[in-house]
């Protein structure tokens, strides 16, 4: 996730394949106008393949912080259906970096960003990120504009990430530097 907006009463996150979709969906093209050029339908059969991927893998999630309605409107958008769900900063105990699942041998872990709330976890992505160094960062400017205790950036600590199984919400929690 990407902080795109840090006003003092808004904060909005987003993170997105929507790049790669128009990516997939262009390079599919290339084979249709092949294929209408010369009159032949076999490169239709490529592009409806890229065609399909691009829609297969667009996704977009945005995260709006609103300091004056006091409330997290978290917006989930794929080629199927959306999804939108609104927390209350009260209802808000903690942001975790949740550990997802990680390839043998990777370098660093899956990761994403969780608003536990009274009623359980909220997800703030779709998907687990291998890019978990911008998590910390990001975690820590929800926590200063939730008003919450702040660590030191020194308090992040990802060592004992690299080093451990994976596991899930329901049994780690890592915010503020606690393993």
């Amino acid at each position: 996730m990407r902080i795109t907006e840090h006003a003092p009463e808004r904060l909005v996150l987003r993170e997105g394949t929507a790049f790669i979709s128009t990516l997939l969906v262009l390079a599919g093209l290339i084979p249709g106008e092949v294929a209408a050029s010369t009159h032949q339908g076999g490169p239709l059969i490529a592009t409806g393949v890229f065609i399909l991927l691009g829609l297969f893998f667009f996704r977009i999630d945005r995260v709006g912080f609103d300091r004056v309605r006091r409330t997290v409107l978290i917006d989930h958008w794929s080629i199927l259906r959306k999804r939108t769900i609104r927390v209350a900063f009260d209802d808000i105990e903690d942001v975790i970096i949740e550990r997802g699942p990680s390839p043998s041998g990777a370098a660093r872990p899956s990761t994403r960003l969780v608003l536990a709330t009274r009623t359980g976890a909220q997800p703030l992505s779709s998907v687990y990120s291998a890019s978990s160094r911008f998590h910390a960062p990001v975690c820590r400017a929800i926590l200063d504009f939730l008003n919450k205790h702040v660590p030191a950036a020194s308090a992040f600590d990802w060592s004992p990430l690299a080093s451990r199984e994976p596991r899930s919400l329901n049994n780690e929690r890592l915010t503020r530097g606690e393993g």
